[in-house]
This record gives C-alpha cells, sequence and structure tokens, in this order.
C-alpha cells in the first residue's frame, strides 16, 4: 500500500489544501480480464465493495472512451446511499486493466480525521476488499 499526501498551495484549477491518495498492486493468477469484468459489473460490486454492501447499484450514466465498450467514464447511485453517488472509470488493453472509482458528494472533505488515521482505515478497506476479488475469481 502506497499512500501520497501533498500540500497544495492553491494551484490554478487546482483547490489548496492536502491532498491524500492511495494505491495498491496485486497479482493475481486469473486473467486480467477475468478480473476486470468481475471488478466492472455493478451486479458485483456489493461483494466486494464495502459502502455498496447491501445496495443495489445502478448506473445513472455511463461514457465510453475507447473502441472497447468496456472502457468508460460513470456515475453510480446506491439504493442505500441517496446522498453519494460513485465516479468510476474504467480502462483495458492487451497490456493489463484498471478500475478507479471515487465517492462523490456535495462535500467531499474529511475533517478531524488524522492522517495516521486515514491511512489504516484505506488500509483496512482495501484489505478487505482484494480478499474478496481473490474469493470471488478463484
Amino acid at each position: 500500500m502506497e499512500v501520497k499526501t501533498n500540500k497544495r498551495r492553491g494551484d490554478p484549477g487546482k483547490p489548496p489544501g492536502l491532498h491524500r491518495t492511495a494505491g495498491c498492486t496485486v497479482e493475481l493468477i486469473s486473467s486480467h480480464n477475468r478480473v476486470f469484468d468481475y471488478l466492472r459489473d455493478i451486479q458485483n460490486r456489493p461483494q466486494w465493495e464495502r459502502m455498496s454492501s447491501g445496495s443495489l447499484v445502478q448506473a445513472l450514466a455511463n461514457i465510453t472512451t475507447g473502441p472497447d465498450p468496456r472502457n468508460c467514464i460513470s456515475v453510480l447511485a446506491m439504493s442505500n446511499h441517496k446522498e453519494i453517488l460513485i465516479l468510476q472509470e474504467c480502462c483495458t488493453d492487451a497490456t493489463g486493466s484498471y478500475v478507479i472509482f471515487a465517492p462523490i458528494t456535495p462535500d467531499i472533505t474529511v475533517k478531524n480525521v488524522s492522517s495516521k488515521q486515514a491511512v489504516e482505515v484505506v488500509t483496512q478497506i482495501v484489505k478487505e476488499a482484494l480478499q474478496k476479488i481473490i474469493e470471488a475469481v478463484n
């Protein structure tokens, strides 16, 4: 797990403040296409992603970003979190695939959370999601 923190000072087009990103790489024994199709399928999402657990997920918008219709940017809604939408980008080609997503709310800032707490929460969520993905594709 890699977590980066940058302090922005009002660069043009970017809000000032702390900007945190987290990511990890995992090698699975299944083909990247199988894992990719599993992750991008909104019917599977409640099985591996904590926020949508126990929820019906619906695509509100889907914009194709290349010749492969699986390469797209989507806006997703969840039945149990009406105040939160998910912005998701999916991309695949012969070399690999990725699914990136983020919750979108009117106020997406996290207040009163230390950096250490944020890293611990993100790490736990990623570990749980990866375990569910590994179980599903094996």
